[in-house]
């Protein structure tokens, strides 16, 4: 594609995006050289209204009037928004996996303009039946990324650069298809060609920095999910062409490290972008790290691309925010099964922390394993090590481990015959958790206990009793500061059904 052409469609979107929408700001991370684009500020809360508007445009213009694209979020509302505006039907095809509340938010664009079509269960296959319908019915197909058109709508975004006052000596751009780190590249690289540029991809799919490094467009076998909105297989044909030639460098970056820019970015401008609109940011950190002379004295941005965050995602996030800047630790015990073992544990090596986490299930009938989750530096984790290795406490670190990601609690049904469960709540401050244990521990053995902190003020917890001392118990449930309700049939078969196994193998005692 001649650089000619990009110009004259680039000019073309430049007249014509701001009926739908309007520039964003670039805003500074407090007390750093880091500059952020937020397209999150957009009309639709991501910049891909850019390059839809401009492509059915310019459709519009050429006699289309039935536009139809496939997608699971941004795409889907850029196309809803320039429908309504152009006053022109579009079918929009979405996985059947898509939430209700994206489907909702593409209807409420589209204003009576748009049909959403629900097929497949991945992109590929979204995809695919759309383009058959394109066939059938004789549609123009919106690409999210591969067409002149879109490229050059999201090439805007390189111009507001370009008028502002923080203009970056390097960008860092976060690449899915390509589209915009292959529009605002080549428009930056033309007006201003000291900017270096660096594209960044998670790295667990990374199909265009594979493309670079094999000269030509790949497609790779599998994709990470957690950036579900730069999970493309392959990259366009016209994206890989410009992001080869514009763009400087290319680097990965881990899911921790995105993690890691989450907990920075809410710290800072307490803002809550998707996963896929954060990577520039975790790309920025990166090269800090690896580059530290490099990046001395020069002002770095990066865009925040997209904060269609959904709502059941966000206690997702949280925790592995936490995990990714090393603070949130998981370690699993082997401790005694006998009365005030694990408070001991709690008043000895965690004495000084903040348990979030509390995961046990009875397995054995001497040896408890819990799971405990709690925020610690790296200097404060290493003193409870050293404590735990002073008092020959067995102890491994189950962080990384797939159960805990996935809150597997491991207990043996045969010990829940006579076992009471209760939903359990106590006030969410300092000690709350060691002060119910105290209360509890003349009073009834714990078989199961099922607590995360949630950030309410109140922690709730499902437990387990075996119950030594019938009138105490009930004394403690009725009077103390602990609020009880019986548990459901459902609820106590699902924990008697879980699994007898553990995280890891720990030493016997």
């Amino acid at each position: 594609m001649s650089i000619d052409k990009f110009n004259i469609c680039v000019q073309d979107a430049l007249s014509a995006v701001y009926d739908v929408g309007h520039e964003t700001q670039i805003e500074r991370f407090p007390d750093s050289n880091i500059f952020l684009k937020r397209e999150d500020r957009g009309p639709i809360g991501a910049y891909k209204w850019r390059g839809a508007y401009t492509a059915m445009r310019h459709a519009f213009g050429m006699g289309a009037r039935d536009f139809v694209a496939a997608s699971a979020g941004n795409h889907a509302q850029g196309v809803a928004l320039a429908a309504k505006k152009l006053g022109v039907s579009s079918t929009i095809f979405m996985p059947r996996t898509a939430p209700q509340a994206k489907q909702d938010r593409v209807l409420q664009h589209g204003n009576g303009q748009v049909e959403i079509r629900l097929f497949g269960d991945s992109y590929d296959e979204t995809a695919n039946a759309a383009k058959l319908f394109v066939q059938e019915n004789n549609a123009t197909f919106i690409h999210p990324f591969d067409d002149i058109h879109t490229i050059a709508g999201q090439a805007t975004i390189a111009e507001e650069i370009l008028k502002s006052a923080n203009i970056p000596d390097i960008l860092f751009l976060q690449i899915g298809g390509g589209g915009m780190a292959a529009g605002v590249s080549g428009w930056l690289k033309q007006h201003n060609p000291n900017i270096r540029i660096i594209g960044v991809e998670e790295v667990g799919q990374a199909s265009m920095t594979a493309s670079i490094q094999a000269g030509h467009p790949v497609t790779l076998e599998n994709t990470s999910i957690f950036c579900d909105g730069t999970a493309v297989k392959t990259p366009g044909d016209l994206t890989f062409e410009m992001c080869s030639r514009n763009i400087d460098e290319f680097i990965t970056v881990q899911e921790r490290e995105i993690y890691d820019a989450y907990n920075k970015l809410y710290k800072g401008l307490g803002i809550l972008p998707e996963p896929s609109g954060i990577i520039g940011l975790a790309g920025i950190y990166n090269y800090i790290a690896q580059h530290p002379d490099d990046v001395a004295g020069k002002n770095l941005m990066g865009i925040i691309t997209g904060a269609n965050l959904d709502l059941s995602r966000v206690a997702q996030i949280s925790t592995l925010a936490s995990t990714g800047q090393h603070n949130r630790r998981y370690l699993q015990f082997a401790l005694r099964e006998q009365a005030g073992s694990l408070l001991q544990l709690l008043e000895t090596a965690l004495s000084n922390v903040n348990v979030h986490d509390f995961r046990y299930g009875k397995s054995e009938p001497s040896i408890g394993y819990p799971v405990i989750g709690f925020e610690a530096s790296d200097a404060e984790l290493q003193n409870i090590v050293d404590i735990l290795n002073r008092e020959n406490i067995n102890y491994c670190d189950v962080t990384e481990e797939v159960p805990t990601q996935g809150r597997g609690i491991v207990s043996a049904s045969y010990f829940f015959t006579s076992t009471q469960f209760y939903h359990i709540s106590f006030p969410e401050r300092e000690n709350a958790l060691r002060d119910l244990l105290r209360s509890m521990r003349d009073a009834a053995d714990i078989h199961y206990f099922d607590y995360a902190y949630s950030g309410e003020n109140v922690g709730r917890a499902l437990m387990g009793f075996d119950v030594k001392n019938p009138q105490k118990f009930q004394d403690i449930l009725d009077n103390s500061v602990v609020n009880s309700t019986p548990a459901s049939d459902f609820e106590v078969g699902l924990v008697k059904g879980s699994p007898c196994r553990h995280l890891r193998a720990l030493p016997k005692l």
